[in-house]
């Protein structure tokens, strides 16, 4: 596990919040901000945000420790960028895309941060999304719903996850989509 670990917030549908700590300092209980010219505002908070969970069946997985609204912006997807044809990562690389064509694939297995860790839910509380901030491309987990405080944070993996892989759905929810009850 990283020790680096930004985590971003936004408080209000205007804005959307981005991390980009060398451009923000935290100072006592105070933080400031940067705007920039996009009208993104940035905030990198002094503290953690999500918590690390061994849970049965489904491994580690990622908890709330502090409330998020819709449209939040939780931190980005980070790896190594491949090619899309690399085949090393079958279970976790996401495809980066940027004006509706796809571009590398991000791949956490060696290298990311807590995003990595987001378990499956048929229900669930976020999406990863591609956002070009600044002129670059990046991956980040938007919620899309209000989480609660120590609820689980996760993300549908889509149909291609479970296709012909072998792989159970353990999300328990009342409409899971991807579960086989013998």
């Amino acid at each position: 596990m990283s020790q680096y670990k930004p985590k971003a917030t936004a408080r209000n549908s205007t804005s959307r919040v981005v991390c980009f700590p060398s451009r923000v300092e935290n100072v006592g209980n105070t933080r400031t901000f940067q705007r920039f010219p996009t009208g993104l505002q940035v905030l990198y908070p002094s503290c953690t945000l999500v918590e690390l969970v061994e849970y049965p069946l489904k491994g580690v997985g990622v908890r709330s420790v502090s409330k998020f609204n819709e449209g939040d912006v939780l931190d980005f997807f980070v790896g190594e960028l491949r090619p899309l044809d690399y085949e090393g990562d079958p279970t976790y690389a996401l495809r980066l895309r940027a004006k509706r064509e796809e571009r590398a694939l991000i791949c956490p297995k060696r290298y990311g941060n807590w995003t990595r860790f987001t378990n499956h839910s048929c229900g669930p509380s976020t999406r990863f999304c591609s956002r070009t901030i600044g002129g670059k491309v990046v991956m980040i987990v938007e919620a899309i719903r209000d989480i609660g405080l120590f609820e689980d944070i996760t993300v549908d993996y889509g149909p291609e996850y479970f296709k012909n892989t072998g792989r159970m759905c353990y999300c328990f929810e009342h409409e899971c989509n991807y579960r086989k009850d013998t």
